[in-house]
C-alpha cells in the first residue's frame, strides 16, 4: 500500500481542498492511503474536529496526523501570512 503525505496550510480551506484532492485521485487509485498533517494555529480558525472525524468515518483511506501546538505571539507579527508562514516552517521538524 501506497502513502501520501498532505500538508495543507492552516486554515479549513487548504484542509477541504487536501481531502477533495485524496478522494479524487481514490477514485482512480483504490490502494493509495492518505496522511494529512494538521498544524494548530494560534488564531481562532473553528475546530476542524467534526470535520475530520465525518472523513474519517466515511473514507478511512485518509487520515489525519496533528501536528505539536506551536506557541507564537499573533501580536509580533504584521500579517497573517507571515504568521501562517512561520508556523509551517516550524512544524517541518516535527
Amino acid at each position: 500500500m501506497e502513502a501520501i503525505v498532505l500538508y495543507p496550510s492552516p486554515g479549513m480551506g487548504h484542509l477541504i481542498s487536501m481531502v477533495e484532492l485524496g478522494k479524487l485521485i481514490l477514485t482512480h487509485h483504490p490502494s493509495f492511503t492518505f496522511i494529512n498533517f494538521i498544524t494548530t494555529p494560534p488564531l481562532n480558525a473553528g475546530s476542524t474536529t467534526s470535520y475530520i472525524a465525518t472523513v474519517s468515518a466515511t473514507t478511512p483511506s485518509i487520515s489525519f496526523h496533528r501536528l505539536p501546538v506551536i506557541s507564537l505571539d499573533p501580536a509580533s507579527y504584521g500579517t497573517v501570512e507571515a504568521l501562517t508562514s512561520d508556523l509551517i516552517h516550524l512544524n517541518r521538524p516535527p
